[in-house]
């Protein structure tokens, strides 16, 4: 049964949890846009926080999980093209869509996206906006995740290569633990590279649950009672929120969210099993199997599109506001999604047929 099970995990095997993972944060997105209601809940603000930070280690875990050590030189073209490459598309579309509102609108780049240009070409995670010696800034939005996920890849490439399987590991906790202290200093870093060196240890722990079978075995009950209490133990703090470094319970709360990170991978793993062959779980999977660019697109449409207009529209309803613009999102994702496919699709044609062999018959 685990042989099976094993060989059972291949590629897309996991795609449904980071399905449910885009839903969840396009959802929490939307509701915290009424910010008044949000920050004063104490479900969303402070368990949605918490469950939200976990669920990004859990990305982190199954990356490591699918991770198979290649050339430096391999790993660091690869992640270019599927993370980097995303990233700064997505950065140049919103400036391009800043410049173009500021000659629509008749009003000034500099003061309604220039603050831009410094955040992603630095990569900074000023989350809600803020200034860098002086100069203003905005947050990089979710698209941190891409870059933290090609640093820690890339990284952790490079100590899988280490033959002391020992200092791997070691290694990579040493990068989580450096990581934490940058955090701790500052909460804003350059290419948010102190969550790329704590995104390090999450992901030698998804490889390392992958080269020990540990989803194959049925946990104990001692391992489990200690998960579960450091998981509680960040929980009753009420909030954690990774990308703006608020960690009040210091490293117990980054241990506490490697444990939720775990239990939830368990989970899915079980759920998964018992419904990987249904309509529900190819719906998700299909979402998450495209995760990257969807975390591209929403993050183009939560800083161009006035989704402001929701909350005036309908002032005395927030269920009206979230319902209205969590549809109204995800419509514009879906479609954007499908035209760049059929765009795609309608350029890889092209070049094939540009390929062709032209013979002359004599």
């Amino acid at each position: 049964m685990s042989e099976h099970r094993q060989t059972q995990r291949g590629l897309g095997y996991f795609n449904a949890i980071y399905g449910y993972g885009m839903i969840m944060v396009i959802l929490v997105h939307t509701i915290s846009f009424n910010s008044d209601y949000f920050y004063s809940n104490f479900v969303f603000y402070g368990w949605f926080s918490v469950l939200g930070s976990a669920y990004m280690v859990l990305f982190f875990l199954l990356s490591g999980y699918g991770f198979t050590p290649s050339p430096a030189r391999k790993a660091l073209s690869f992640h270019f093209r599927t993370l980097l490459k995303p990233y700064y598309i997505t950065a140049a579309a919103v400036l391009l869509a800043k410049l173009i509102l500021s000659f629509v609108r008749r009003r000034s780049f500099w003061e309604h996206g220039g603050e831009y240009l410094l955040t992603y070409a630095l990569g900074l995670n000023v989350e809600g906006g803020g200034t860098l010696f002086g100069i203003p800034v905005e947050s990089v939005s979710i698209l941190w995740f891409l870059l933290a996920l090609f640093e820690a890849r890339c990284l952790f490439n490079c100590l899988a290569h280490l033959k002391d399987r020992r200092l791997t590991y070691g290694l990579s906790l040493a990068c989580t633990l450096l990581g934490y202290c940058m955090m701790r200093f500052s909460s804003v870093w350059p290419f948010v590279v102190h969550i790329g060196l704590m995104a390090t240890g999450w992901v030698a722990l998804g490889n390392l649950i992958r080269e020990e079978h540990l989803l194959d075995k049925k946990l104990p009950l001692v391992p489990l009672l200690i998960l579960a209490a450091l998981s509680l133990n960040t929980f009753l703090r009420s909030h954690t929120d990774l990308i703006r470094g608020e960690l009040n319970g210091g490293l117990l709360d980054v241990l506490g969210l490697s444990c939720l990170s775990v239990l939830l991978l368990f989970f899915f793993d079980w759920l998964t099993a018992r419904t990987i062959d249904t309509a529900g779980n190819r719906f998700f999977a299909a979402i998450g199997m495209n995760n990257i660019w969807i975390i591209c697109i929403h993050a183009f449409e939560k800083v161009i599109l006035p989704n402001y207009k929701f909350l005036e529209w309908f002032p005395n309803s927030i269920f009206l506001q979230t319902v209205l613009m969590f549809a109204a999102r995800t419509a514009f994702i879906a479609v954007v999604f499908a035209g760049l496919q059929t765009g795609r699709e309608l350029l890889r044609k092209f070049r094939r047929r540009g390929r062709k062999k032209v013979t002359i018959e004599l």
